[in-house]
């Protein structure tokens, strides 16, 4: 039986991480800036499934504008972010993945 409906099943500590759900893969959502720096926005494919590009838009502008980000961590609508390599922003939640790619 599977632990979510079309993922499993997944058995934690059997090794490796579960597989994503079958016809899901990575988004490029598009271009975002912090300051000059640019980058690409990507959902990630996960176990739990994938961010839509609206919600990573919306949260990835809120950790923007919060004092001292990127390079301090927040918590934006329930979203976990901080720093990834060279200030990247990553955010996580409920097993969903967001990151900026150079």
């Amino acid at each position: 039986m599977p632990d979510r409906p079309g993922v499993g099943p997944y058995f934690p500590g059997a090794g490796g991480n579960p597989p994503p759900p079958q016809g899901i893969a990575d988004v490029t959502c598009g271009p975002f800036a912090i300051g000059p720096t640019q980058f690409d926005l990507v959902a990630v494919s996960t176990s739990a499934g994938r961010v839509g590009c609206g919600e990573a838009f919306t949260v990835m502008e809120g950790f923007i504008a919060t004092p001292g980000a990127p390079a301090q961590a927040a918590n934006i609508r329930g979203w976990d972010c901080h720093p990834r390599e060279n200030n990247f922003p990553e955010c996580t939640r409920d097993g969903l993945m967001m990151f900026g790619a150079p």
